[in-house]
């Protein structure tokens, strides 16, 4: 058994990480040039492996402790939905800085296993973060003619 403060804080963990905007982009349609696809797609796969981390801490929660793990739904994006990434990715980028800054709060307050899973989850970000910074959509045009 996990005591009270540990339970809190993974299950705040759990929906902070599967509830976020990085997270509601591996499913929705964004909007992307042709040139950009490989961007999105990039994106979407580093939020997939992070996803796999947290998937793996939830079910090791469910084990030692009672009641169901619910997330809930994902905060009301759909203004999001179909706009450009160009715009989005700098959201994202802010919002995993974010996420670095808390994750490393929860490893240094948890111990054992969870901490491992926080430990391996928090090492992903970091990566994927440089990743992100490093993706840079094209800028999209649009080209006008007199006829």
């Amino acid at each position: 058994m996990i005591d009270a403060a540990t339970n809190d804080r993974l299950r705040q963990l759990l929906r902070r990480e599967s509830r976020s905007l990085y997270q509601y982009l591996r499913e929705v349609p964004a909007w992307t040039s042709f040139k950009d696809t490989n961007t999105l797609a990039r994106l979407r796969e580093c939020a997939n492996a992070e996803l796999e981390v947290v998937e793996k801490l939830s079910r090791w929660l469910q084990k030692y402790v009672s009641g169901a793990l619910v997330h809930g739904a994902f905060p009301d994006f759909t203004p999001y939905n179909d706009t450009g990434l160009n715009f989005l990715l700098p959201l994202v980028i802010r919002e995993q800085k974010q996420a670095v800054r808390e994750l490393e709060t929860d490893a240094k307050a948890l111990q054992g296993e969870p901490a491992e899973y926080v430990n391996e989850l928090l090492a992903l970000k970091r990566a994927h973060l440089a990743t992100l910074e490093d993706l840079r959509p094209g800028r999209s045009t649009i080209t006008t003619a007199v006829v």
